[in-house]
């Protein structure tokens, strides 16, 4: 069991993967900010001596749970009026919601009719304020690592909190006595969901995820890690062999299968583009890559080639969505000589094809007459199907 109280009523918290060599809590009473510093597993609790299990206090970040109030500064100087959720972003800076009773005030306009509003001396008095009733304000602070407190958005009429952001940067609050969300337009970027990283000190920055890393390892080539070059037409591309081992069962089989280029240096790959090889690199390397719709056919072709399924459909995908009454019969003609993985590409663009007959023979019409010319069979079975269509829609009207 841990062992540790909070001072007072914790109203929020959340792990912060980057703060500290292995993440810490971030959590908040009312009016005060803390961190509290993880262990190895991540279920013990770190003392200031460093010692795992000990008895532990938390470190006040900002604010001060005895005086409430709303101020921006660093630390101690800040101030909360009464914190109702928080949230990391990317950058290790707590985003917190913090709600206020303002109260509401209007100046009189004079008496009412039939009295006389008469000060010291018969004078008249002047009109004074009055406070007519008070409104719920949620405002948004960030608190960065080193504890400095800034609002980041106008005053929210109403009393949010739970707040979350999204992949998209923004921020997603519910309102904290009903069902009413709120989205707000602040440019944040969540925090990574993944384990904190050996090494990685509190207020260093963001943590990097496993495919960035790995983005950046490519970049760096070379860099002397590299223990493999490939050669694909004029281009050399420093790799590292476990990588590409661990990813592609192509180059698994050619390094560790027993054949002469598990020792070589270098390895070549005839017939391959090199602009399409650099994002199969890139995709074996990190995960993802944007694939722009001159190079999908190619990057298709070689992720097939090199056992990579995910990838050749991926490709595969974004050629579908770039076809066109000009380009389908090429396309056709392209999937129906690779056969295979790309049997399913073949199916679908025969139907767009079908679909888009009348537009395909008014913008394209010398491209059935190559399609009839190089692959009969193909144009025969693609006309009956433009024909089925047709009459089906004749019976429908």
């Amino acid at each position: 069991m841990l062992r540790m109280r909070a001072p007072s009523t914790i109203c929020g918290l959340a792990f912060d993967p980057c703060g500290g060599p292995n993440g810490s809590l971030a959590f908040a009473t009312r009016a005060a900010l803390y961190r509290l510093p993880l262990g190895e597993d991540g279920a013990e609790i770190m003392s200031r001596s460093g010692d795992a299990g000990a008895a532990a206090a938390p470190e006040l970040l900002a604010g001060d749970p005895g005086e409430p109030g709303q101020a921006d500064g660093g630390g101690g100087e800040a101030r909360f009026f009464d914190i109702s959720g928080l949230t990391i972003d990317f950058d290790g800076a707590v985003i917190v919601t913090d709600n206020l009773l303002r109260d509401v005030v209007e100046e009189r306009q004079g008496p009412m009719p039939g009295q006389r509003q008469a000060g010291a001396g018969g004078q008249e008095a002047a009109a004074e304020p009055a406070i007519t009733a008070t409104e719920e304000i949620t405002t948004i602070r960030r608190v960065d690592p080193n504890g400095t407190v800034i609002s980041l958005a106008p005053d929210l009429h109403g009393s949010y909190g739970y707040p979350a952001i999204l992949p998209n940067g923004f921020l997603a609050l519910c309102h904290t006595r009903g069902g009413l969300l709120r989205f707000l337009d602040l440019g944040l970027k969540a925090s990574p969901q993944s384990a904190p990283r050996s090494g990685v000190l509190a207020g260093r920055g963001p943590c990097a995820s496993l495919s960035s890393a790995m983005g950046a390892l490519l970049d760096r080539q070379p860099d002397g890690t590299a223990d493999l070059t490939l050669v694909v037409g004029d281009r050399r591309f420093p790799v590292h062999r476990a990588i590409l081992g661990a990813r592609s069962p192509y180059f698994r089989q050619r390094l560790e299968g027993g054949f002469a280029d598990g020792a070589a240096a270098e390895l070549s790959l005839p017939d391959a583009d090199p602009d399409a090889f650099a994002l199969v690199l890139r995709w074996l390397y990190t995960g993802a890559v944007d694939i722009p719709p001159p190079l999908a056919p190619a990057v298709a072709e070689l992720a097939d080639r090199l056992l990579l399924p995910e990838l050749c459909s991926d490709a595969q995908a974004v050629v579908l969505s770039g076809v066109s009454a000009e380009t389908v019969v090429g396309c056709l003609l392209w999937a129906e000589r690779l056969g295979g993985s790309f049997a399913r590409l073949l199916s679908q663009l025969k139907a767009w094809c079908a679909e888009h007959g009348e537009e395909v023979v008014a913008t394209a019409p010398e491209s059935l007459e190559q399609l009839s010319a190089r692959n009969p069979k193909l144009a025969a079975g693609l006309m009956a199907d433009l024909l089925g269509r047709a009459g089906k829609r004749r019976r429908m009207s």
